[in-house]
């Protein structure tokens, strides 16, 4: 006479639960399901939201780092920005200088050639008067005597 595992004597505790070797199996069979879905899925899952938890991480620290280079980027670039200014208005000052400068000195040399043309003229002009006034001299004498000669007539020949 065999026995079948189904027809073992059951053992009941306090006559509400009935324990017997189909239980044992089942315990197993569950135990051996869970186990194969933790290796199955539950690990794979858990890694991949572990590194996928880390990617999230790690590009939080990576987009941080980034930020904080883009405004030490921003830094230096408003300082160099500042700087061009400062010199563009420092090279501007220069060359207005310079400018103001070149004026002065074409100014100087238009009024040394003014000076000159002025002083030539007036050369010109006075020794144009002195000739006038002999021209006049002259001819005052010239009218003197002439008139001497109609007034006096007797006197003057």
């Amino acid at each position: 006479m065999t026995i079948s595992i189904l027809q073992l004597p059951t053992l009941t505790a306090s006559g509400a639960l009935d324990f017997d070797i189909t239980m044992v199996i089942q315990f197993v069979i569950f135990a051996l399901t869970v186990g194969i879905l933790h290796v199955l899925l539950i690990k794979p899952y858990m890694q991949a939201r572990e590194a996928r938890s880390e990617g999230t991480e790690g590009s939080r620290e990576d987009a941080d780092e980034m930020h904080d280079r883009a405004e030490q980027v921003l830094a230096r670039y408003e300082e160099r920005l500042t700087e061009a200014r400062r010199e563009a208005v420092k090279v501007r000052e220069e060359f207005r200088a310079e400018g103001l400068s070149e004026q002065q000195e074409m100014l100087d040399e238009v009024r040394k050639e003014v000076f000159t043309k002025l002083e030539k003229e007036r050369g010109v002009l006075n020794a144009k008067v002195s000739d006038a006034e002999e021209e006049l001299d002259k001819r005052a004498e010239q009218l003197a005597s002439m008139m001497v000669k109609r007034v006096l007539p007797e006197i003057g020949a």
